[in-house]
Formats: C-alpha cells, structure tokens, sequence
C-alpha cells in the first residue's frame, strides 16, 4: 500500500538528495514540530532530551521555512 504522508521518523530530507517537501507535506512537519514542542514541556526530560528535541525541532522548522515564505 502506498504511503499517502512522510513517515518522518525515516526521514532526513536535509541528507538526503532525493527528498522532496511540498506544501501538501506541511500539516504533517507542522505537527511533528507541535508535538516536539509538547514533548519540551514535560518536566522529566534530562538536558540532552531536550537539547535533542530542540535541535531536531529546529531541523524541521528551517526545513520547511522555505514553503511558508512562498505562502506569504
């Protein structure tokens, strides 16, 4: 069965050459970035949980900054 939606735990589209993100991919990122902002407010996080999930987090956001320029 074909994929509809990225399966973002498998994907590094700032590696990988054959990735592609378009504006029907944005919801998904989006969420990925709320949830991973979600995940920052649990207080039992050690310091390189966090600093883990911020750095992917931002991953995401300058990966997607393109897409939501085009919008404006």
């Amino acid at each position: 069965m074909a994929q509809r939606h990225p399966i973002l735990s498998n994907c590094v589209p700032d590696r990988c050459p054959n990735s592609c993100i378009a504006r029907r991919h944005l919801p998904a990122w989006q969420a990925a970035i709320a949830h991973a902002d979600a995940m920052l407010e649990e207080k039992r996080l050690s310091n390189v949980q966090r600093a883990t999930i911020r750095q992917d987090r931002d991953r995401m956001r300058k990966l997607i900054a393109p897409l939501l320029e085009e919008r404006s």
